[in-house]
C-alpha cells in the first residue's frame, strides 16, 4: 500500500484508475464535498464500487436541530467538520447509484455502498 497525501478535490490520478474507492469520515470536513465526489467518480472505474462511512445530519428532528445549532462552533473546534451535512443526498446528486445504506447510532453514522455507473 502506498500512502499519498493529496487534496480530495483535485486527486493526482488518471481517470478510471481504481476498482474501489473508500472514504471514512472525510466528506464532513472537505470544503467542497461535491467537487471531491466528482473527483472520486473520475478516478473510479465505470462499474467500480465506492464505500463511505460518514456521520450525517440526523433524520430525528430534535437531534438534527441540535446538530445544526452545534455545527458553527464544532467546525472551528474540529478542523472544519460539519455535523449536519446531508451526505447521502450529496452522494446521490454526484451521480452514484446507491446499492446499500446501513444506519448506525440513531442514523448519525451511515455506511454507504454505491456504484460508479458512468
Amino acid at each position: 500500500m502506498d500512502v499519498i497525501l493529496a487534496d480530495a478535490q483535485a486527486l493526482p490520478f488518471p481517470e478510471h484508475t481504481f476498482d474501489t474507492v473508500v472514504g471514512t469520515l472525510v466528506l464532513c470536513t472537505i470544503p467542497n464535498p461535491e467537487k471531491a465526489l466528482n473527483e472520486i467518480r473520475r478516478v473510479c472505474k465505470p462499474g467500480g464500487h465506492v464505500l463511505f462511512f460518514e456521520h450525517v445530519r440526523a433524520e430525528h428532528s430534535l437531534l438534527g436541530r441540535l446538530q445544526d445549532w452545534m455545527t458553527p462552533v464544532w467546525k472551528r473546534v474540529c478542523n472544519g467538520c460539519h455535523l449536519n451535512r446531508e451526505t447521502l443526498e450529496t452522494v446521490k446528486k454526484a451521480g452514484f447509484t446507491i446499492v446499500h445504506v446501513e444506519k448506525h447510532n440513531n442514523g448519525i453514522l451511515l455506511m454507504i455502498e454505491a456504484l460508479n455507473e458512468k
